[in-house]
């Protein structure tokens, strides 16, 4: 298994098989390094809990709904206004989009169907479905045709979806109409097939960018499938995970480069010019409206920083140090910042956390989320975040979906 370093470098193979073992590895780090986080302390343990019933049915394909597991609520203090109100898991599903408060985008194995092989592994294709939070029913959105459907990526104005055919050996990347649910082909010609959603955003509504496998171009495609070359790196690959297009639609691109500078860049396409944000910097996350960077410096082979920059790369603070950061994602009104950090063998400082990006200071709201690895996302009230966790349980990789619901 690869170190969190070395799964940095790496391009992907295909796209799903690509994020469940990426988070499956996320916990496997070794290490005596310990995290130190900037201000604010843990939540003290409480005896208290609310179960709670979602009713459960089925979707328009025949499919049961993932069970639903609510957790105690382990902690009854405040900070800086944030309570920590409950936590439910959905089992056997990847979470991935709000569609709104109640109802999310989710993908399901399909456990009755012929396996797929996904690279060099066969699994149970998966689909995309739509769940309500409220009553549980799930409504199927694209699959149950055999093949395995994932990375889904939905436009600013939620009309349109980004997804890929994990299906062989390759991901084929398509474009979805959310509400005619007709299906589109991406065109992309000579330059290959193969599109990683792990390095893909929206442009504006009507443009995706997307970089792909051992190639160091970025391109995008407009709403008919029609490809176009923004612009080519000679002789370097985007790096995996680094790929993130700014939050306003004002059409600027962050990539890192295969270089042993750890490069980071932002492609202006508008100006077709490019800039340097920064070297040892394996990934950042924009803030929402573009005013600061979430970067994770690379200090040395063991040890990492969670920075916020301004969008230049020039250094406003440091939240927290440790072995690994991931998961990093800002809320809607970009006034904190949800993470998970990994630390070796001093776990007492491993879990998820959320930042204040004024202040500076973090809050533990769980440590049971430490290998989490997908990107933290949250609902538009601010008031739930989504983030999906896979292990292997009897050999089988496991995917379990938890959402956080937390009060101002």
């Amino acid at each position: 298994m690869p170190s969190t370093v070395e799964k940095k470098t790496m391009r992907r193979t295909p796209v799903l098989l690509g994020i469940l073992l990426a988070l499956f590895a996320v916990g496997g780090c070794a290490g005596e390094e310990k995290v130190q986080v900037q201000g604010g302390a843990a939540m003290q343990p409480a005896a208290s809990s609310s179960p709670a019933g979602a009713a459960q049915s089925s979707a328009e394909q025949p499919s049961a709904s993932p069970s639903v597991t609510v957790r105690p609520n382990p902690n009854e203090s405040v900070y800086s206004g944030l309570k920590l109100e409950k936590i439910d898991e959905l089992e056997e599903t990847l979470g991935g989009i709000w569609l709104g408060d109640g109802r999310i985008l989710i993908q399901k194995p399909d456990p009755e169907a012929e396996p797929v092989w996904i690279g060099e592994t066969q699994m149970p294709p998966y689909s995309l479905y739509i769940r309500d939070l409220g009553t549980g029913e799930e409504e199927l959105l694209h699959g149950g045709d055999g093949k395995s459907w994932g990375a889904p990526l939905l436009s600013p104005d939620g009309k349109h979806l980004f997804l890929l055919d994990d299906s062989g050996v390759s991901g084929i990347p398509y474009l979805l109409d959310m509400e005619s649910r007709k299906l589109t082909r991406i065109d992309t010609g000579a330059s290959g097939e193969y599109a990683s959603s792990l390095d893909a955003g929206w442009l504006d509504n009507a443009h995706v960018a997307y970089a792909k496998e051992h190639n160091g171009g970025l391109y995008q495609s407009d709403l008919s499938g029609q490809e176009t070359l923004l612009h080519e790196e000679s002789g370097r690959t985007v790096l995996l995970n680094s790929l993130e297009t700014a939050a306003g639609g004002d059409g600027r691109l962050y990539y890192g480069l295969s270089d042993t500078d750890w490069g980071m860049y932002v492609y202006d396409t508008a100006q077709r010019k490019r800039s340097e944000i920064g070297t040892s910097i394996p990934s950042l996350v924009p803030s929402p409206d573009d005013t600061q960077l979430a970067v994770i410096k690379r200090i040395d082979d063991t040890r990492e920083q969670l920075l916020l920059t301004d969008p230049s790369g020039k250094e406003i603070k440091t939240l927290a140090e440790g072995k690994g950061f991931f998961g990093i994602g800002w809320s809607p009104d970009g006034k904190r910042l949800a993470y998970t950090v990994t630390s070796g063998r001093d776990t007492g400082k491993n879990g998820f956390y959320i930042a204040d990006s004024a202040t500076g200071q973090s809050f533990l709201l769980s440590p049971d989320l430490a290998d989490a690895g997908d990107r933290m996302r949250w609902s538009p009230s601010g008031t739930k975040i989504m983030v999906t966790k896979s292990e292997r349980l009897s050999g089988k990789l496991v995917s379990t979906t938890t959402i956080i619901t937390v009060s101002w």
